[in-house]
């Protein structure tokens, strides 16, 4: 396995590092910088990069030899099935290339638990807490500011971080990442590119190291006509936008079904790409930046961010009905439901509520109530 790839995201090798995801990270430990794995959106890779630390995302894809419930020492059974099966795959090493992890304490109960059990069944494995404040006024980027100060000195003494730090130059690498997949979400609304092709990418562009990320993918899409992708016809199918939260299996979106699927507001989808951060040194204008990005579920939405942004995307993307999926279990996908529910209905758009976990064992029900779903909006 290697990742000297071709510039070309239509070629099988996205599928196939994503299929392969722990070997991908055997190989990675081994090619790249100090990796470390986090679980949320709101984790300051710049940071870590700019300490010469690898962020890599960790996923709940199901390790070959992970045994389903081994999870049952450790959490409540009513956890969600994404963590769950995080907890099944690092009871394996499933992780074990990771230098650390990373943790986000401003989260929900589960995720907060499973903090703590990693610390003491994977005590070899160095582990931070950050608490990512739920509001965004000057207290909280006073407080942030000093968790960021935190976390920079923490990595620079136990994880092999480098304390030759140039926050300027990760950021703008990371800036051109978002670019590149505002670009290719692009080509998804006009109906060049299937969803299911793009969420490989976003999925892929947060396991590869960035830099490797931009270099193969800055030139995208090509310019010669020739290399246009041909998709369904989207004149005899609706506009669909999927929204939810930390969805992490893309086999989900390889149905028919999701053909008319145009665009997202996934936790790691648009929200993780929808903005600019400011290429500074200065902690203070980084924390400022990082404030300003469309607020989570987990988030006290003050100034309802999250249900401007999504009002947004439906005029932006001529959206003909939204999808919004929720993970088993999830209480922040079910507390979310009730406000974008009474915002959709407020504005006659229409919805349908699927819910499902990543190891999608329903699929043949979605299927069935997407193409219902899809026929009423015709």
């Amino acid at each position: 396995m290697s990742f000297n790839i071709r510039s070309n995201i239509l070629s099988s090798s996205l599928e196939y590092y994503l299929t392969h995801y722990y070997e991908a990270l055997t190989e990675l430990q081994q090619l790249s910088n100090p990796m470390v794995g986090y679980f949320t959106n709101k984790i300051p890779v710049e940071l870590l990069d700019a300490m010469k630390l690898h962020p890599v995302r960790i996923f709940a894809f199901k390790h070959p030899q992970a045994q389903q419930g081994a999870y049952e020492r450790y959490i409540q059974t009513f956890a969600c099935s994404w963590l769950r099966g995080i907890l099944d795959n690092g009871l394996v090493n499933g992780y074990k290339d990771l230098e650390g992890i990373i943790f986000s304490t401003g989260t929900c109960d589960s995720l907060q638990n499973v903090s703590d059990v990693w610390q003491k069944v994977f005590a070899a494995q160095l582990t931070y807490n950050l608490t990512f404040p739920i509001k965004s006024n000057k207290a909280a980027g006073t407080y942030l500011e000093n968790e960021f100060k935190q976390i920079v000195s923490f990595a620079q003494k136990h994880l092999k971080g480098s304390s030759d730090f140039k926050l300027t130059e990760s950021i703008r690498k990371y800036n051109l990442k978002r670019k590149i997949l505002q670009k290719v979400a692009n080509l998804v609304s006009k109906g060049q590119l299937l969803y299911v092709t793009f969420a490989q990418l976003l999925y892929f562009s947060d396991l590869l190291p960035v830099d490797k990320f931009t270099q193969i993918f800055k030139d995208f899409p090509p310019t010669n006509n020739d290399d246009s992708i041909s998709v369904t016809n989207q004149d005899e199918i609706p506009r669909l936008l999927v929204s939810g939260g930390m969805w992490d299996n893309w086999e989900l979106f390889d149905i028919p079904e999701w053909n008319g699927l145009v665009a997202d507001d996934l936790s790691f989808g648009h929200r993780n790409f929808n903005y600019t951060l400011a290429e500074t040194d200065s902690m203070k204008s980084y924390v400022e930046s990082q404030l300003k990005r469309t607020s989570e579920p987990t988030a006290y939405d003050e100034k309802n961010q999250r249900l401007e942004s999504l009002g947004e995307q439906i005029k932006e993307h001529d959206v003909n009905g939204v999808v919004l999926l929720t993970m088993k279990f999830c209480d922040p996908d079910a507390f979310e439901l009730v406000p974008i529910r009474k915002y959709l209905e407020s504005h006659d758009i229409s919805y349908l509520n699927l819910e499902t976990s990543p190891d999608i064992s329903n699929v043949g029900q979605l299927r069935t109530r997407l193409a219902a779903f899809s026929e009423l909006l015709l």
